[in-house]
């Protein structure tokens, strides 16, 4: 679960993208496959459709497809590339029954340890659910693009460390949040909870409550001070103390 929740940090980072664009005849056609927040922090971009969709809208099966894709994906990275920044362009064929075809690094981050986990987030999805019965066509082209740390502009990322933790009540941990590898001015507060999930000071010392709130899982906001549109999340599990 760590490893999971890291993983996810860069995907909220900027990680796997947000918007689909589609050939469909010739004009561009833009769905929300995951939309991301800045939160997951990303804009517009990197799943793009190579081939003709033939008019049919493939937002509903590329929900399923990026869904697929990110869980293998996060289960992949390993703890080595926490910090590590890095571009990965990958493009493939999806055939009528959902099989892969055709995959291949179109865009190397140059780090075996950021290319792997996304070749690999592609092969352990194969196959794919079938292609949507309404579609014509032999095959679905696609483009993916994976951003470690990054933006879809290559800026680094605003994120907050650690990414999950585990505090026993009435216990303490410290977060911080980081912008451009560098500590980062924020107000820090605790989402869609009262007391009972805890306090955080300014300083991002987040205190656990005497007991274990309901749900246990405490979410985690920073806020970047001159712009308050630029948001970063984590979350920390409030546990029996150990006696």
């Amino acid at each position: 679960m760590r490893l999971l929740r890291s993983a996810m940090g860069l995907l909220l980072g900027g990680v796997l993208l947000a918007q689909t664009n589609a050939a469909n005849g010739g004009q561009s056609q833009t769905t929300d496959a995951t939309k991301k927040g800045p939160t997951d922090g990303s804009s517009s971009g990197p799943v793009e459709i190579l081939t003709d969709t033939m008019g049919v809208d493939f937002k509903p099966y590329l929900n399923k497809v990026q869904a697929d894709v990110k869980e293998h994906w996060y289960a992949l990275i390993p703890e080595s590339a926490g910090m590590k920044k890095g571009k990965v362009v990958l493009e493939f064929a999806i055939l009528k029954d959902g099989s892969v075809a055709g995959l291949r690094v179109v865009g190397t981050s140059g780090d075996i340890a950021l290319d792997r986990p996304a070749y690999g987030s592609i092969t352990a999805s194969n196959p794919f659910p079938p292609l949507p019965v309404e579609f014509k066509g032999p095959y679905l082209g696609l483009r993916f693009s994976y951003y470690y740390n990054l933006n879809v502009d290559g800026t680094p990322v605003f994120r907050i460390s650690p990414v999950e933790s585990t505090v026993a009540a009435g216990s303490t941990v410290q977060f911080k949040a980081v912008e451009n590898d560098k500590d980062a001015a924020v107000t820090w507060s605790i989402v869609a909870c009262d007391d009972t999930c805890g306090t955080i000071s300014s300083a991002g010392l987040y205190t656990a409550p005497p007991k274990i709130p309901n749900p246990s899982k405490v979410r985690i906001r920073a806020t970047i001070i001159l712009t308050s549109n630029r948001t970063a999340e984590t979350t920390v599990t409030v546990v029996e103390p150990k006696h």
